[in-house]
C-alpha cells in the first residue's frame, strides 16, 4: 500500500521537477514497484536521484543498461539488508 505522501508525489510531479531521495529503500520496498514508479516519474518529464546510491534517472533519456543493472542490484541489496 502506498503512503499518502507517495500518492501526492505521483499526483503533483511535473515536467522538469527533480525528485531527490536519500536511499532507494525509502521510496518503496518492491523492485517491481520501484521500477514502475521511477519510469512513471521519468515519463512525466521529471528526474529521480538517489543520493546514497549515487544514481540518477533523468527525464527524457533512455537509461543505459548498466544504470538499470546497478539499480536492480542496489534494490536487491537493500531488500536483503532488511531481512
Amino acid at each position: 500500500m502506498k503512503s499518502y505522501s507517495l500518492r501526492r508525489l505521483q499526483e503533483q510531479v511535473r515536467e522538469d521537477d527533480s525528485i531527490i531521495i536519500t536511499k532507494i529503500d525509502r521510496l518503496v520496498h518492491s523492485i517491481i514497484d520501484l521500477n514502475k514508479l521511477v519510469n512513471e516519474i521519468n515519463d512525466k518529464g521529471a528526474s529521480v536521484k538517489f543520493i546514497k546510491d549515487n544514481m540518477t534517472f533523468e527525464a527524457g533519456e533512455k537509461n543505459n543498461s548498466m544504470n538499470q543493472l546497478m539499480f536492480i542490484f542496489l534494490v536487491h541489496l537493500h531488500i536483503l539488508k532488511e531481512i
